[in-house]
């Protein structure tokens, strides 16, 4: 519904204002159903819609990552798991997961 929603104000703005200035046009309600020669094929509120590009980005998320975890589990090593190891998030909350996971060490 919204765009740049999860991401911090100044950095929302500052990153609103380069979409601004370099003419991207940012829609949301929308899908891709397809990259076609010349662009995307979006739905939008239920209506198949053509955008030409001559570049598409795709940008399609993160999932946590944390291989060594399972190995951690089999020993006898306290750990703490934070970040995008625990849950995907902002570095803002990385470092202050860190700084929490480090004082109670």
């Amino acid at each position: 519904n919204k765009v740049g929603k999860d991401i911090g104000k100044s950095t929302k703005w500052g990153m609103i204002q380069d979409l601004d200035r370099y003419h991207i046009k940012t829609l949301t309600q929308s899908k891709v159903i397809e990259i076609i020669t010349g662009g995307l094929k979006i739905d939008q509120n239920g209506d198949s819609v053509n955008i030409d590009a001559d570049t598409v980005v795709i940008a399609a998320g993160s999932l946590p990552s944390n291989p060594l975890e399972a190995f951690l589990k089999t020993t006898d090593i306290d750990y703490k798991t934070v970040g995008d190891a625990a849950r995907v998030a902002t570095a803002f909350d990385a470092i202050h997961q860190g700084y929490k996971s480090g004082k109670e060490i």
